[in-house]
């Protein structure tokens, strides 16, 4: 990363859980044929990464142990109840449901079953599909687990049953989806308020004759160099962003200096082109409208401090 980069948030918050529930814990170890068989013994004293990096590494070896043996590698550690929560309605009319029975809660992790319940059948003849997963509530993330197919709604007459591909990347579903309203709920008290979290800024310190200060968000690809947080675009190596400062005695002269930046992430050189309004006017004909022209006034370069690449 360049200069000093802030990073804050992700798991280990001391008001983040409250007396969280490891008992399931057990069942996951004893599901996996042999594999990692202290995992479920070893959780409540590791901390999140920790925990994280072994479960994954042992459903990463099921998955290599299934493609192989064609073994039940990994299995969900209970079948879910039926007793199944209604959590949301998708725009197509499609139920989706949680089984808080059967639901396994630890530190930062959660297990659960899931159902989806359409009103009608698919291409396949199928109504109902009931998933296991694992959810990060610090991510707001998930990975399905399992998958079974049913000819009826709620998970009756199963048609086909999935034990053997997890996902192997976590996915991130945006808000106000049905994916994440799932995994909000499957959290419960473990998720993360957004207002809680911080995002992360990096700032770099650039220097030439002067030295100015950049800061980079790299969630929201946005940038502040004199006041406003502005969005920026990637060509390549590169970030680029337009920034514009208003006339400082002339209150209705908007716009009047343009600066064009260009930051190469890898070598940290900063080249600042400022140009100034010229009081004439470029005629568009696409858009059919007229923009303030603008003449070309001077060219800065500078070198901002690095460590390692700066995303």
């Amino acid at each position: 990363m360049f200069g000093n980069i802030r990073c804050s948030g992700g798991s280990g918050s001391s008001n983040s859980y409250s007396n969280p529930d490891t008992s399931g814990w057990g069942a996951i170890t004893n599901s996996m044929s042999g594999i990692g068989t202290s995992i479920g013994k070893s959780f409540g004293n590791l901390t999140n990464s920790q925990k994280k990096a072994q479960l994954a590494e042992a459903i990463r070896q099921a998955q290599e142990a299934s493609s192989t043996r064609k073994a039940n590698s990994f299995k969900p550690p209970v079948q879910f109840s039926g007793k199944w929560k209604k959590v949301t309605i998708s725009t197509d009319d499609s139920t989706y449901y949680i089984d808080e029975n059967t639901l396994m809660r630890g530190k930062d992790s959660v297990f659960y079953w899931a159902l989806s319940d359409d009103p009608k059948p698919d291409t396949f003849g199928d109504r109902s599909w009931a998933t296991y997963n694992q959810a990060d509530c610090n991510l707001m993330a998930y990975k399905r687990l399992t998958l079974n197919t049913y000819k009826q709604s709620m998970a009756r007459q199963l048609t086909s049953q999935i034990e053997h591909s997890p996902d192997k990347e976590w996915n991130f579903p945006s808000p106000r989806t049905v994916k994440y309203t799932m995994v909000k709920e499957a959290c419960g008290k473990n998720t993360i308020p957004v207002e809680e979290v911080e995002e992360e800024e990096i700032w770099l310190n650039c220097e030439s004759d002067i030295t100015i200060t950049l800061r980079i968000f790299p969630e929201t690809k946005e940038f502040i160099l004199f006041r406003d947080r502005i969005k920026y675009s990637e060509d390549g190596d590169f970030i680029n962003f337009v920034d514009f400062i208003d006339h400082p005695d002339e209150e209705d002269n908007k716009k009047y200096l343009k600066y064009e930046n260009k930051l190469n992430r890898i070598t940290g050189k900063f080249t600042q082109l400022a140009y100034r309004k010229s009081g004439t006017l470029d005629y568009d004909p696409d858009t059919n409208t007229f923009a303030s022209n603008y003449e070309f006034r001077n060219k800065w370069e500078y070198q901002c401090s690095k460590e390692d690449p700066l995303f």
